[in-house]
């Protein structure tokens, strides 16, 4: 590795790629337009010369409406040429930060301080990549993410709340994604642009991060800003990839040509279950806000029932007595919260800081009686809503229907 490049404390550029895409894209822009308000971003919208003209003229025209910047390319340039389009215009502006991204997202509106911030903290640091949805293997998924998140103030929300526990945390990736990734500029002088070998699209984000590994930066992930992202929208309706397909397979056999050891280090960074851990922190995060701010109810019942979606957060314990944790469940998101031998209510109480807003009662276990007695010392109402057995365990001359 040569001299560490310096993390500069100015201006990013935000270039949004763009080809076709009416069913999302205006929504994009309305979110990209809101990371010029803080005076830290400016963004432009680099069209790939779309087919249809007339669709392209009202981008345009969003664009200028927006305060956007926007380029129609003279042709087709693919992924990795449009991509550098917005690297060499952040070079030869003065930029000292640039993040490329689809436009098959949503942005936070603390997109570009949370990524720059981490990017400050550690001038090693090659690429920043935002947290989301759709995030190759590093995901924090929602069950039914368009309907559940796919609004503006359901992405603020989230990512603020994100960024108020993690702050500058990032943990180590093998590589970035570039749905939605941060480089210095000083890191793309050092390293380069995107290689064109990869024509149309995709791994060639895997191959600059690669590339910056290979001269000893590291690649991080930052759940502080967190995208809603479609994925693959363009690729498959134009064709760039199968409806069955995540990549393209010809670039990810370039990929493994060049770095033979690539899928090892992937299967090792998996091992370390440091994404995992991640996701499990935020989940609870997530669980725990809504219910504080939504209120939630306190069951018990052996089905978790996680497409069972409600206005306030569920909490639901095992019947069993075998696992000494409670299920939460709220808005596409799940979690999984410890609780020791003190009464359950108390916990959650402690943890929310308000108590449930009733008892569920879906079984006849042992559990459930000791809970209903927590709950109403508690003064907390108990809603009896058991009418079948819900477990069915095989016995010795047939099929047999328990109560546990």
């Amino acid at each position: 590795m040569s001299d560490t490049p310096s993390v500069g404390e100015g201006r990013t550029l935000v270039g949004v790629l763009v080809y076709g895409g009416e069913e999302f894209v205006p929504a994009c822009l309305e979110s990209a337009a809101r990371l010029t308000a803080a005076g830290d971003a400016d963004v432009v919208v680099f069209d790939d010369h779309t087919p249809d003209e007339a669709w392209s003229a009202s981008i345009a025209a969003q664009c200028e409406s927006l305060g956007l910047g926007y380029y129609r390319s003279p042709r087709n340039l693919g992924i990795p040429r449009n991509m550098n389009l917005t690297l060499l215009r952040a070079l030869d502006a003065g930029y000292d930060h640039v993040i490329i991204a689809n436009s098959d997202v949503v942005f936070p509106e603390n997109l570009v301080a949370a990524l720059v911030a981490v990017a400050k903290e550690d001038p090693t640091i090659a690429s920043v990549t935002a947290w989301s949805n759709h995030v190759s293997a590093f995901s924090l998924e929602n069950l039914n993410a368009p309907e559940n998140i796919g609004t503006q103030d359901a992405i603020d929300r989230i990512s603020n709340l994100l960024a108020a526990h993690f702050g500058t945390r990032s943990i180590p990736v093998p590589v970035g994604v570039g749905f939605c990734m941060l480089m210095s500029t000083a890191m793309v002088r050092e390293v380069g642009l995107f290689d064109p070998i990869f024509g149309r699209g995709y791994c060639e984000e895997v191959d600059w991060c690669l590339r910056a590994r290979a001269l000893g930066y590291r690649n991080v992930l930052a759940p502080a800003a967190y995208v809603f992202h479609i994925g693959n929208a363009t690729s498959k309706a134009y064709g760039v990839l199968e409806h069955w397909e995540s990549s393209d397979p010809a670039n990810e056999a370039i990929i493994d040509l060049r770095y033979p050891d690539y899928r090892q280090v992937l299967e090792a960074h998996d091992r370390t279950r440091v994404v995992h851990e991640l996701r499990a922190e935020a989940e609870r995060v997530l669980l725990l806000a809504a219910a504080a701010e939504l209120g939630y109810v306190l069951e018990v019942s052996g089905l978790g029932r996680e497409f069972d979606y409600g206005p306030e957060a569920r909490f639901v314990l095992d019947p069993s007595g075998t696992r000494r944790t409670l299920r939460a469940f709220h808005g596409g998101y799940e979690a999984e919260i410890p609780v020791d031998a003190t009464p359950v209510p108390e916990q959650l109480t402690a943890l929310v800081g308000r108590p449930p807003r009733a008892l569920v009662v879906r079984e006849r276990s042992a559990v459930a009686p000791r809970l209903v007695a927590e709950c109403e010392a508690a003064g907390i109402p108990v809603s009896d809503e058991y009418r079948y057995p819900q477990a069915v365990v095989p016995v010795m001359d047939g099929v047999g229907v328990t109560d546990a």
